[in-house]
């Protein structure tokens, strides 16, 4: 049965609420750049949320500047590093969780993970140092606590990084009998929505599967009466989780509003509506920046690990590669230049790409001769096609 489709005036609704906490969001800006969480300080954890939240809400990362006209990106330039270093604890020292949400905003801002802040830092290199490829094991997770695979697999898989296949396995495989990821403390609701994401990012694990399966399951049967989540701590919906329930919705391909989470008091959207305040704030019983930023994530119903232009281009290629017909061409002449184009643009072969023994040249040497009858423009759009195929305009064989 499809999904509905939200009506024009619930989703007005949804983007007045979502003006209203950027509007809120901006009371919480330090003039580093940073937003704060529990005190009036920034916070590197509370800031990288507000970058996501940027990016998940289609605007520009400087939608969010200080007095001294800097960003949040900005300010996890300047403090993220030493943040993902521990420094300011008791036990400093490489955090992998850490590093692993912090790129998930690095590619959110489409910021380089190899070359991030100023220190300089690779952090793609520096989380898979922490992988044990023996184990399928990043950093020190146990199935006691995933924390630092999920956010290690979410950080790399933001940033276009292949997964090996052994890390989602351990990770399916770290899943308890009731459906459920724990992150050492009992966070089980925080922590499954999570890992749902972070098994759907590998590209191993499809919402057929049976981890993917027994999570939605288990999150399905803890939806409180009014539509969101609380864990055991709140006494009212709570926004950080019921976003992160709603990213692992929009993950496997559903719809906020549809009859699975369509409950007699509410859907998950209408719980988070419900608790924004006349400031803008999104919170229940521990709202403030931090959980504002998290239902921001949530209301744009996309995943955390799709945000950056990297992710989406290599999306858009993969659906231009599936849709090659058999001939090697895509429908039209004037198509199957507008792809060759853009496959050569990113830095690829377009020569190399072959549909069972057809080549997009091949399919141009076929179709070319009355594509060119068309126009002027048609001739010049064919002879920036077959340079990028690696041959001579000037040559009648090509």
């Amino acid at each position: 049965m499809a999904a509905p489709v939200p009506s024009a005036t619930a989703q007005s609704s949804i983007e007045q609420v979502i003006e209203s906490a950027f509007d809120y969001l901006s009371t919480q800006i330090n003039p580093d750049g940073g937003i704060r969480w529990f005190d009036d300080s920034s916070s590197p954890a509370a800031t990288l949320r507000a970058v996501l939240a940027m990016a998940a809400n289609n605007t520009t990362q400087d939608r969010l500047v200080s007095s001294n006209g800097l960003s949040p990106i900005d300010y996890l330039a300047s403090e993220g590093i030493q943040w993902v270093n521990q420094e300011a604890t008791e036990n400093p020292g490489f955090n992998v969780a850490r590093a692993g949400q912090l790129l998930t905003a690095i590619a959110a801002a489409n910021a380089d993970p190899h070359n991030f802040g100023d220190q300089e830092t690779d952090l793609l290199f520096l989380v898979n140092q922490q992988y044990d490829p023996n184990t399928g094991i990043y950093g020190a997770a146990t199935e006691d606590n995933v924390t630092d695979q999920i956010w290690a697999i979410l950080g790399l898989a933001a940033n276009n990084f292949a997964i090996p296949a052994e890390a989602a396995a351990w990770l399916a495989n770290a899943q308890d009998d009731e459906g459920r990821w724990n992150d050492g403390y009992g966070s089980y609701l925080d922590t499954t929505p999570i890992a749902i994401l972070a098994l759907v990012a590998t590209g191993y694990y499809d919402i057929t599967s049976d981890p993917i399966t027994a999570a939605t399951t288990y999150i399905q049967d803890n939806q409180n009466d009014v539509g969101g989540w609380q864990t055991e701590w709140d006494t009212t919906t709570n926004a950080s989780t019921t976003s992160a329930m709603l990213q692992a919705i929009a993950a496997v391909g559903d719809l906020p509003m549809s009859n699975t989470w369509q409950l007699e008091g509410g859907n998950p959207i209408s719980a988070l509506q419900a608790l924004q305040q006349d400031s803008g704030l999104i919170g229940g019983d521990y709202g403030n920046a931090y959980s504002t930023a998290d239902a921001l994530l949530g209301l744009s119903g996309q995943p955390l690990y799709g945000l950056g232009d990297l992710v989406q281009a290599s999306e858009a290629f993969d659906f231009l590669f599936t849709y090659e017909g058999s001939d090697g061409g895509w429908d039209s002449v004037g198509q199957t230049l507008d792809v060759i184009l853009a496959i050569e643009a990113a830095g690829w072969q377009p020569e190399t790409l072959r549909m069972e023994t057809y080549s997009p040249l091949d399919y141009l040497n076929a179709n070319l001769e009355a594509y060119l009858e068309n126009s002027p423009d048609a001739i010049g759009k064919a002879i920036l096609g077959v340079i990028a195929l690696g041959e001579d305009p000037s040559d009648s064989t090509a």
